[in-house]
């Protein structure tokens, strides 16, 4: 159909043979999709066979060029341990770079205090922290309240006690 498209001059013909490569086009990316919900349905291990599929997906794709080239100091370059460099030094230098134009907005130009810096900053009132006294008891009646879970949060703490 293809060569048949490329020798006709008939316009008829040439929307005929797009409007099909649409169609199938179309049918070949919903043909995937029902193979790869089939494979999910199927699967007992759901994050393994969901990894090996984009793992299927991503292989197939041809990388055509893995060079970056950046302009550093009006030099293009594409070495890459130079452009690390350029990224570390600009990413290392942001924050210092800021506090530096905070600094100058300030009324105190080397203030290091932050208690300082943040009643300068902020309008809002800050109210005391009052914390009362606990007891064992109900840190114990607190814990026991959790849901019991095998999994942990950021401070790597699990909510499941060795009595469950």
């Amino acid at each position: 159909m293809y060569l048949t498209y490329r020798i006709n001059n008939d316009s008829n013909y040439m929307a005929y043979y797009k409007n099909y490569c649409k169609i199938l086009s179309s049918t070949i990316i919903k043909a995937k999709k029902m193979y790869f919900d089939e494979l999910l349905l199927k699967s007992t291990n759901k994050p393994g066979t969901t990894w090996s599929i984009v793992k299927t997906i991503t292989s197939n794709r041809n990388i055509t060029s893995n060079n970056i080239e950046m302009n550093i100091n009006n030099t293009l370059t594409n070495n890459p341990f130079t452009i690390a460099n350029a990224f570390n030094s600009y990413f290392s230098s942001v924050a210092e770079n800021f506090m530096y134009k905070n600094d100058a907005d300030t009324v105190s130009t080397k203030n290091t205090d932050p208690l300082l810096y943040l009643k300068q900053n902020f309008k809002q009132t800050i109210f005391p922290v009052r914390l009362k006294n606990t007891s064992t008891h109900e840190v114990e009646k607190i814990i026991h309240s959790l849901k019991s879970k095998n999994s942990h949060g950021y401070d790597e703490i699990f909510t499941k006690s060795i009595e469950d």
